[in-house]
């Protein structure tokens, strides 16, 4: 195949008839090719969507005695005095891979070097479009900077290298670059059909009167001009009690109200915010915030740069007084806020909410703040620095990232905190530490190069820690005591120092508890480790084990009450255990020697094997027949010498038996056990 055609572009007048052209270039798939529709007298260019405005036939194909097959066709005939401009652009990628040593295609061959020719050709076209210097002349330099170079004309020095020129004043030059400029509030739309003062900054316009003719004041910056804190404001002669904040009413020296126009959120930097992490921008951001949180459905408030906090900011919405969200959005990169003392960045003056006890002798006092896309920073991670305290209630992080600093260092208990799509990254210690947590959420998070995560020395309730990356950190992702309804699942642990999840921590009670579905992969030294299991499950039952992928061991489950364990479909490494002791099954236990129901051996497993009965009638006792609502059945098996007798659990008994009263089970066989009603079992 051949790419004869050196364009990759084609234009065609309209007749009000033609609705089918001839493309004089080949193309290999139809979204190769851009089509719009030119109309000189309205000046517009539309671009037309392929299937509604047009069709494409031929791509793929080669040429045909040197001519391209492919044809548009519109779907409409195209107008008298307008163009239809038909243009090849492609991706510049090249996705054919030669195997070494294969089979040899010449058409896969020709395509590659077909489409880069196409791309060449795509990139002289570009040129031929660039302004060029004349031929023999030598390169020029490159422009200035976009600080150089705004709002000022474009010239040429004795060399020829471009320069930006000021227009003449009062020139038509210099009207056009001030109607065209953005970054100054008095310029722009601002001079057209509108009167008003015009002043720099705000000390200025605190010096204006409220008597002036012209009501509306145009400030060109909160400091200098440019700044980005400036803007449209306008005298309220009705108001005479409003306290001046610095970023949205001023009050002048004679006592008026110049107050912002605007329309949507609110700017950290109409308060004089820097967002250098040079100056201290406390001030600003709190009186930001305050702004913000002073309508009944709060304003949402927009930070620019990395705001430097010396003290905590204050957000005082009391709960269950509050009827919205306050939302901080950090504004590009790095949009949020920065410490370099340990501070907590977010807290409340409002006083702690009193509880009556026994358990909490606090309540948290401030509700319902979302930070999306906000950057938490401490310059060092070794310094005790936070994001907030134990004050907050229903508080969401969502696409945020935290460098160095922890979420919360302590608080009796944390209620409805949620991390979504969260990036944590070098913080030392337990990123989240509470007593109790109850509705804590932590989803699509990335964990990496840290110290631990998410701990409690009490109970952890209606928790989900779900779809996150842990990676490379010193401590467990999950470290609790007491758990009552905990999911962690669908979670990547790869190469951390300690186990992933550590849960029954100082005998806690691990109840309700979901790990399913998980990859753990474990540094060689824990792979090859026989006693390293990345989970250990603490004294409960109602715990689900399944679907967990492992390099190594698995769970360690010695502590884990009988029958409190739902397993199954683990894959572990060769050689290596799922669970540290069998969850369904149990062998070489030794019946009560003498018989008798209080003290005799428990069955403990689904599949309980009796390995020694010295004499006739020792003894086992089944759980209580409510065990049946965890698993279906039990079965006992006599591998002893002696006949073994199973007594159900006190208060109980055998359907056909009366109370307390024992099976039997002869030498060498067993028996099923299955739940009758609320205190009988039968027996097959």
């Amino acid at each position: 195949m051949t790419v004869s055609s050196q364009t990759n572009n084609e234009s065609y007048d309209g007749n009000g008839v033609t609705t089918v052209w001839d493309l004089p270039f080949r193309f290999f798939d139809n979204g190769d090719i851009f089509v719009y529709l030119l109309d000189p007298a309205a000046e517009t260019t539309t671009l037309l969507a392929l299937g509604t405005d047009y069709t494409l036939t031929g791509a793929g194909l080669p040429e045909q005695f040197g001519s391209s097959p492919g044809k548009i066709t519109t779907t409409v005939p195209v107008a008298n005095g307008k163009t239809l401009y038909v243009e090849r652009v492609m991706e510049a990628e090249q996705l054919t891979d030669i195997v070494n040593q294969g089979r040899f295609f010449p058409e896969v061959h020709e395509d590659v070097f077909d489409r880069l020719t196409m791309l060449i050709q795509q990139g002289e076209a570009r040129l031929r479009g660039a302004i060029r210097v004349a031929i023999g002349d030598p390169e020029p330099s490159r422009l200035p900077s976009a600080a150089l170079r705004a709002n000022l004309l474009m010239g040429f020095d004795s060399l020829g290298n471009p320069i930006p020129v000021a227009p003449t004043p009062d020139s038509s030059a210099s009207l056009a670059l001030m109607l065209a400029n953005t970054s100054l509030v008095s310029q722009g739309a601002a001079m057209i059909g509108r009167g008003g003062q015009v002043v720099d900054n705000f000390a200025e316009a605190r010096t204006l009167l409220k008597t002036t003719p012209s009501k509306d004041v145009y400030i060109n910056g909160h400091t200098v001009p440019g700044d980005g804190g400036g803007g449209h404001f306008t005298f309220d002669e009705a108001d005479n009690t409003s306290i001046d904040n610095n970023g949205t009413i001023l009050v002048t020296g004679d006592g008026g109200r110049l107050k912002r126009v605007y329309t949507g959120s609110v700017l950290s930097i109409w308060f004089g915010a820097k967002g250098d992490r040079i100056a201290d921008d406390t001030v600003a951001i709190r009186a930001a915030i305050d702004y913000c949180n002073s309508y009944t459905r709060a304003k949402p408030l927009v930070v620019f740069g990395s705001c430097w906090l010396t003290a905590s900011a204050f957000t005082d919405r009391p709960v269950e007084g509050t009827n919205s969200v306050f939302r901080v959005t950090g504004e590009g990169i790095g949009g949020g806020f920065y410490v370099n003392s340990a501070i907590t960045m977010f807290s409340s003056r409002l006083p702690f909410g009193v509880n009556p006890g026994p358990t909490y002798s606090q309540d948290p006092c401030t509700e319902y703040t979302q930070f999306e896309g906000v950057e938490f920073v401490a310059s060092n991670p070794a310094l005790a620095a936070y994001v907030f305290d134990a004050k907050y209630l229903r508080l969401s992080f969502v696409s945020c990232a935290f460098r160095n600093i922890k979420a919360i260092g302590s608080a009796q208990y944390l209620q409805t905190i949620k991390f979504l799509n969260c990036r944590m990254r070098g913080h030392t210690g337990q990123f989240l530490l509470a007593t109790d947590l109850y509705n804590v959420i932590a989803n699509f998070n990335e964990f990496e190069i840290s110290g631990a995560a998410f701990a409690w020395t009490g109970v952890a309730r209606c928790t989900n820690l779900d779809y996150n990356l842990y990676e490379g950190s010193t401590g467990p992702f999950v470290s609790g005591t007491g758990t009552a309804t905990l999911s962690v699942s669908r979670n990547y642990f790869e190469h951390n120092a300690s186990p992933d999840i550590t849960l029954g921590n100082s005998g806690g009670a691990s109840n309700g508890v979901s790990i399913d579905f998980n990859l753990f992969l474990l540094s060689p030294a824990q792979a090859a480790d026989p006693a390293f299991y990345p989970v250990i499950l603490g004294i409960g039952e109602g715990i689900s084990v399944n679907g967990n992928v492992s390099s190594g061991n698995l769970a360690n489950n010695n502590s884990v009450l009988p029958f409190g364990l739902n397993a199954g479909n683990n894959v572990v490494a060769a050689g290596r255990n799922a669970f540290s002791s069998n969850p369904y099954a149990v062998s070489g236990l030794t019946a009560r020697a003498g018989g008798g129901q209080a003290l005799a051996t428990a069955v403990t497993r689904k599949t309980t094997i009796f390995t020694v009965t010295a004499t006739a009638n020792d003894s086992a006792r089944l759980p209580a027949v409510s065990i049946m609502e965890k698993v279906p059945e039990i079965t006992v098996v006599n591998r002893g010498a002696a006949t073994l007798a199973v007594f159900p659990a006190s208060g109980e008994r055998f359907a056909g038996f009366g109370f307390n009263v024992a099976t039997t089970i002869a030498s060498g066989a067993s028996l099923r056990f299955m739940r009758e009603s609320g205190d009988s079992w039968i027996f097959l």
